[in-house]
């Protein structure tokens, strides 16, 4: 029914539409997306994302009225042995990115498999 269908909210990976950020928000408020899943900016993926520029974007994004749904991070896409420090330290990115950016939610991947001997 139509009424349940007001409570479905739409969200987008923009960077599917354009790398760049006016590009992004152009295609999300086109498209009536009131939701971004952030993953890429200007062809940066959001794990390597300056806070400077995460602050600017986050200011865009705002007075064209789009919040950010997700942080689609590259979290997980390591092999268990690989050296956890690095991993850690990508993941407090993504959580001051998710901070910045107010988004309650962080995509992550499973971890892959040791490679066989």
């Amino acid at each position: 029914t139509m009424n349940s269908m007001s409570h479905i909210k739409l969200c987008a990976f923009a960077d599917e539409a354009d790398a760049n950020r006016q590009g992004q928000i152009k295609a999300l408020t086109e498209n009536d997306i009131p939701y971004l899943e952030i993953r890429g900016v200007d062809g940066t993926n959001i794990a390597d994302l300056s806070r400077e520029d995460a602050l600017q974007f986050k200011s865009e994004l705002d007075a064209a009225g789009i919040k950010v749904w997700s942080i689609g991070s590259p979290a997980g896409k390591t092999k268990i042995g690989d050296n956890f420090d690095i991993a850690l330290t990508q993941f407090k990115r993504l959580l001051d990115m998710a901070d910045i950016f107010e988004a309650k939610r962080i995509r992550l991947f499973s971890s892959k498999k040791l490679p066989k001997d």
